[in-house]
């Protein structure tokens, strides 16, 4: 699995950001001294949990601990709204997302009730990017438009087109490719009129992938090196990475890897000097994606492997996952079968404990395979249904049309042809379907 990367924030989601003043250490000073002689304080410790969440978590959690207290004494809705709020804030940032889920439903209906429309689309979108982490990209859609019902597009234009772009990440997730370039094409005409040199290439990476994934390579590649130009235009190494990575991985779908591989290692030429850790772990992983298709197992396990030390050491479960299930696919290409069924288990406990259902379902799937290279046939049979059932509940199209095809595949092998027949059409259903939506 190739790692691919949007210019937003946690990856692929972008989360709305209020636009406050610009906080520093005189700031918060500032709202200390106030703190101590105003008699009405939940919105200044309101203030002070936005002003500290990016410094400290601990103590913007107990700022947001104290708006609530505070505004309850007030009986101020709406300070106790932003309270609840800000709480959730800080177990998103420590992901942990079902307690985030629980504070941003309370302070939602409050928002309503106080007419705090910014606030109310605010707590929208990120229960969205929530939902979008967790699989559940139909929920995810309509928290998003929900929250364009409290957004003033013409006051906040800028936050307008993030909730575009997201409404287009969560289509794309469902495989409603042409839908989420609709989206996109959305995002980037306001971004375009907003002249957000900075914020164009956000939009602009979308449409490359969706339109990749729609088999319109041509106009991907226009939008990559669109996107490569506005970054070269600007001096942004960072983002001129991220391009690289993208270009490398349109190569790569085409099945030209030895340029692929070109590509990404500019772009980890690039992270070893100006990127983070987690940015050298998805070059590694890329590298490493491309050292397979060339059937170099060695190199490839050599640039998995580091992959996968940087995961452990910064405790990112979601890539370790995803790189347990890539080594585990070099096992299944040498038809080292218990090896291979050692990566796909912990990459789906992992995935398991993260709740990314489309993972899930795709190490379900995997597994399977091992199964019918092995000749557990009822075991495999099993897992396959498992995994469609999860790829149907989460209406990933493209996931569906994949596990599908490896159940064609299944039946034929093992000579129940009349439910090859029966899984073949329901194939060509989904691919007319899609054809449709393209």
């Amino acid at each position: 699995m190739v790692d691919l990367r949007f210019k937003a924030v946690l990856i692929v989601f972008l989360i709305l950001c209020l636009h406050p003043l610009s906080f520093t250490q005189n700031v918060v000073d500032s709202l200390v001294h106030e703190l101590s002689i105003s008699k009405s304080k939940s919105s200044i410790y309101n203030q002070l949990a936005e002003a500290t969440i990016e410094d400290s978590l601990r103590l913007s959690f107990e700022y947001a601990q104290s708006a609530l207290s505070a505004s309850l004494k007030e009986s101020n809705e709406n300070q106790l709204g932003i309270a609840w709020f800000s709480i959730a804030e800080v177990y998103s940032y420590q992901y942990e997302l079902d307690s985030a889920i629980l504070y941003y439903e309370k302070a939602l209906p409050l928002f309503k009730q106080t007419g705090n429309d910014y606030y109310a689309s605010y707590t929208l979108n990120n229960l969205g990017w929530i939902y979008n982490i967790f699989g559940k990209y139909q929920m995810a859609i309509e928290k998003y438009i929900e929250s364009l019902n409290y957004l003033n597009p013409d006051e906040h234009k800028d936050d307008l087109a993030q909730v575009f772009v997201n409404i287009g990440n969560s289509y794309h997730a469902i495989g409603l490719y042409q839908t989420a370039i609709n989206y996109f094409h959305k995002a980037s005409s306001i971004i375009k009129r907003l002249d957000d040199q900075s914020s164009l290439p956000i939009s602009f990476n979308g449409l490359g992938l969706a339109y990749k994934f729609l088999g319109n390579f041509d106009s991907a590649a226009y939008y990559y090196n669109s996107t490569l130009e506005l970054d070269l235009e600007s001096g942004n190494k960072y983002g001129q990475a991220i391009d690289y990575g993208n270009i490398g991985a349109l190569y790569f779908e085409w099945g030209q890897y030895h340029q692929a591989f070109d590509f990404h290692k500019l772009a980890l030429n690039i992270y070893l000097k100006e990127g983070n850790s987690n940015d050298l772990s998805i070059a590694y992983n890329n590298l490493g994606e491309v050292h397979k298709a060339l059937n170099q197992f060695d190199s490839s396990l050599i640039y998995l492997n580091l992959a996968l030390e940087i995961d452990k050491q910064n405790g990112l479960e979601q890539n370790m996952a995803v790189r347990y299930q890539n080594i585990g696919d070099i096992y299944f290409d040498q038809k080292a079968y218990i090896k291979a069924m050692f990566y796909y288990d912990r990459s789906l406990q992992m995935n398991k404990e993260i709740g990314s259902q489309y993972n899930i379902a795709n190490n379900l799937k995997s597994i399977a395979r091992v199964n019918q290279e092995t000749g557990n046939l009822s075991q495999a049979e099993q897992l396959y249904n498992e995994s469609l059932k999860i790829a149907r509940q989460i209406n990933s199209k493209a996931l569906i049309k994949s596990i599908l095809e490896s159940m064609v595949l299944f039946y034929e092998k093992s000579g129940q042809y009349e439910k090859a027949l029966r899984y073949h059409k329901k194939v060509d259903v989904l691919n007319d379907s899609l054809f449709r939506e393209k």
